[in-house]
């Protein structure tokens, strides 16, 4: 079902795995993002890839999605003291767009990979999915279709157990913080069908579970 791009959520944003095995090499990829781009099922992703050696090594950086790719070839600066980056931003458009909901938590992958004099030198995967939610009425809409929603703020230094207690007690919505050490939390939501909104910087998100609504 296409959506909509310019209400589209992504879920995972500038998030990256852990690198692959690698030899000694001359650039690695420090940072992805994603985010909607103009038409419908197309992303706009941004690649920051960090020199680590003193000459300018001509680079190409691979970006697919499924069998949607984009490869850009860029000569990196040579790298003072600690290092020097430079950003890469592509398009990419997906030929349909299946979105994430709770009953079918679909994620898509996005591979990025970084070759330099005929070899891997990096190479990242950053999983993600599309979805649309908005309030109206008073009401919550996901991917444009009425929600019942039962959500949940966890308290401090809630982990992955809490959550899943919280989604087997019926609750199917939580508010967490988008700052790095909320990542593992945010992941494990995406993969298990738990809506995870907003950014956790409430009053609330330090105390008991408290219920999630429009004014929240």
């Amino acid at each position: 079902m296409p959506i909509p791009s310019p209400v589209v959520s992504l879920l995972a944003l500038a998030a990256l795995a852990a690198p692959a095995a690698r030899a000694a090499s001359v650039a690695t990829i420090t940072a992805l993002t994603l985010v909607p781009g103009p038409g419908a099922g197309s992303l706009d992703v941004g690649a920051t890839i960090r020199n680590t050696g003193p000459t300018s090594p001509r680079c190409a950086l691979t970006l697919a999605v499924g069998n949607r790719r984009t490869t850009m070839v860029v000569t990196l600066l040579p790298a003072p003291g600690d290092g020097s980056s430079t950003r890469i931003e592509a398009r990419l458009t997906l030929p349909e767009v299946r979105a994430w909901s709770p009953e079918r938590p679909a994620l898509y992958l996005l591979n990025a990979t970084l070759e330099s004099g005929g070899r891997t030198v990096d190479r990242r995967a950053v999983p993600f999915g599309l979805r649309t939610h908005a309030w109206r009425d008073g009401r919550l809409t996901l991917n444009g279709i009425p929600w019942p929603v039962r959500g949940a703020v966890p308290a401090a230094g809630a982990g992955i157990a809490d959550l899943a207690a919280l989604q087997r007690a019926g609750y199917n919505l939580v508010r967490l913080a988008t700052d790095p050490a909320a990542a593992a939390l945010r992941d494990w939501c995406d993969h298990h069908g738990l809506l995870a909104l907003g950014d956790g910087t409430e009053p609330d998100s330090a105390q008991h579970p408290a219920e999630v609504g429009p004014g929240a």
